[in-house]
C-alpha cells in the first residue's frame, strides 16, 4: 500500500510539473472564442483601432496567370521595395497539395503538385494575388513546395529571397533575387541564384527562416525525427515527438558566401540552440537584439539574446500563450506608443485547438464548424509598468483566461476566431 501510494504521488508530481493538465485541457476543449474579434494598438499612425478585419478576395491578377487557387499558404513576409516609397508589398509561401505532400505532420502520399509564392499589394483599393515568376529555376529540382519565406534588402545587391523547399528527396534552401519586371501590369519575377544543401537540411526538418545579414541567417528544425527519414519507426518516432512534446528540435545559424556562377562556397552550419519542443516560427527584433522562437507543443514563445559578434543564442525568457504558436513577425514600429515598445515586441498567430488543427492536417471533418481549427493572433510586447490586473480583459475571450500570465512581458489579442472567418488557421502574422 504504501508503495503504491508513492508511485501515486510520484506520478502525480511529475503531470503536474510536466504541464500535462494544461496540454490536455488544451488539447480536449476548445476554447469559446467568437466567430471573429479583432483589435489593434492605437498610434499616430493608426489613430484608431478598425472595428473588425476586412474580408479580402485574392483572386489571381486577370490576364496574367489563371491557375492554382490561393490555398494552404504557410507563411509571409513583408517586402519593403526599393523605389516604392513606404508602400509595402507582401510575399505568400502557398501551396494547394500541402493535404497530400505535409512533410510536419503529414501525409506524404503525393509531391507531384507544385507550390507557389504569390504577391499582393495591401495598398489597393482591390488587391489581386500576383502569381511569382521563378526564372532560370533548373530543371534538376523536380518539385518546388515552398515552406517558410523571408525577404532580405541587400543594399546595391537587390533584395534577396530565401525559401524554404520541401522536395519530394530532400529539403532545401532556395535563394532567389527579387524583382519586379517593367511591364504595363505589375509582373514579379525570383530569379533563381543557387540552392543551399547540407545534410542537416536536408535530412532535417527545416521550417521557418530569419534573415541577419546577406550572409546569415537562423533556421528552426520542427523536429528531431522527421517524417521524411527512412525507417520502419520513424513515422511513429514523429508522431510520439509531436504529441508527447518532447524537447528535441533545434535552431540553426547558417552562415554562406554570396552567390559566385550559382554556387555557395564555405557553407557552415551551427546548431545554436537545442532541446526545445516543435521550433516553429523565427522573427528577429528590430535592433536584432533577440530571436523570437515559436515552441508549438509547449504553447510557449521563446526570447533568446543574440551575441552581436558571434551570433550565438542565449536563453533569456519564456511566455506562455493560449493556443499553439505557428507564425511569429516583428511587431510595426508605427505602433510604438507609451502604452507598446514594439522595438522588440513581436506577433505571433497560431493553433487554439490541436485536435481541430490535426483533422485539418489529415483531410478529416467532423461537420461544418470543425472544417477549420480556428486562429488566434496575439501582440507580445514588453511590460512597461508592473501588473496590476489580468492581461486582455477587452479580448472576447481574453488570452489570461488560458496562459499563465508572465511578469515581465504582456499578452494582447489582435484577432481571434473559431474557425468560420478564416480558413485552415495556417495564418502568418505581419507588420505592414
Amino acid at each position: 500500500m504504501l508503495r503504491t501510494s508513492i508511485i501515486a504521488i510520484g506520478l502525480a508530481y511529475f503531470f503536474a510539473r510536466s504541464g500535462f493538465p494544461s496540454f490536455a485541457l488544451q488539447t480536449l476543449i476548445p476554447p469559446p472564442l467568437p466567430t471573429s474579434y479583432s483589435s489593434f494598438p492605437s498610434s499616430s499612425a493608426f489613430p484608431s483601432s478598425p472595428p473588425a478585419i476586412q474580408s479580402i478576395n485574392l483572386a489571381p491578377t486577370p490576364g496574367i496567370w489563371a491557375p492554382l487557387p490561393l490555398k494552404y499558404c504557410e507563411d509571409a513576409t513583408t517586402w519593403d521595395v526599393s523605389g516604392r516609397g513606404s508602400n509595402k508589398l507582401v510575399v505568400l509561401s502557398c501551396d494547394p497539395g500541402r493535404k497530400e505532400w505535409n512533410t510536419v505532420m503529414g501525409p506524404m502520399k503525393d509531391a507531384a503538385p507544385k507550390g507557389q509564392l504569390w504577391v499582393v499589394d495591401p495598398s489597393l483599393d482591390e488587391p489581386h494575388a500576383i502569381p511569382v515568376g521563378l526564372k532560370n529555376f533548373p530543371g534538376t529540382i523536380s518539385d518546388f513546395h515552398p515552406m517558410g519565406i523571408e525577404v532580405f534588402h541587400h543594399m546595391g545587391k537587390g533584395d534577396i529571397l530565401y525559401v524554404v523547399n520541401h522536395q519530394k528527396d530532400r529539403s532545401t534552401v532556395e535563394v532567389f533575387e527579387l524583382t519586379i519586371a517593367k511591364s504595363k501590369v505589375m509582373r514579379v519575377v525570383a530569379i533563381y541564384l543557387t540552392t543551399l544543401s547540407h545534410p542537416s537540411i536536408s535530412t532535417g526538418a527545416p521550417n521557418s527562416i530569419a534573415v541577419i545579414s546577406p550572409t546569415q541567417f537562423y533556421l528552426s528544425h520542427d523536429h528531431h525525427f522527421s517524417r521524411r527519414s527512412t525507417g520502419f519507426f520513424n513515422a511513429w518516432l514523429n508522431r510520439v515527438e509531436t504529441l508527447a512534446a518532447l524537447p528535441l528540435s533545434k535552431i540553426d545559424l547558417i552562415t554562406h558566401s554570396l552567390p559566385k556562377a550559382k554556387t555557395f562556397s564555405d557553407i557552415s552550419i551551427t546548431a545554436v540552440a537545442s532541446g526545445l519542443a516543435f521550433a516553429n516560427g523565427l522573427a528577429l527584433s528590430h535592433d536584432h537584439s533577440t530571436l523570437a522562437v515559436a515552441s508549438t507543443t509547449h504553447r510557449k514563445i521563446l526570447f533568446y539574446t543574440i551575441d552581436p559578434s558571434s551570433h550565438s543564442l542565449t536563453l533569456k525568457e519564456k511566455v506562455s500563450v493560449p493556443y499553439y504558436p505557428d507564425n511569429l513577425s516583428v511587431a510595426p514600429l508605427e505602433w510604438n506608443s507609451d502604452e507598446f515598445d514594439t522595438t522588440t515586441s513581436f506577433i505571433s498567430a497560431g493553433h487554439p485547438h490541436f485536435f481541430s488543427l490535426a483533422a485539418v492536417a489529415a483531410g478529416k471533418s467532423r461537420g461544418a464548424k470543425d472544417t477549420h481549427p480556428g486562429s488566434w493572433v496575439t501582440l507580445v510586447s514588453p511590460r512597461k509598468t508592473n501588473v496590476t490586473e489580468a492581461d486582455d480583459l477587452g479580448a472576447t475571450f481574453p488570452t489570461s483566461a488560458r496562459a499563465t500570465q508572465s511578469g515581465k512581458w504582456e499578452l494582447r489579442t489582435l484577432f481571434q476566431s473559431d474557425g468560420n472567418r478564416i480558413g485552415e488557421g495556417e495564418e502568418k502574422a505581419f507588420g505592414s
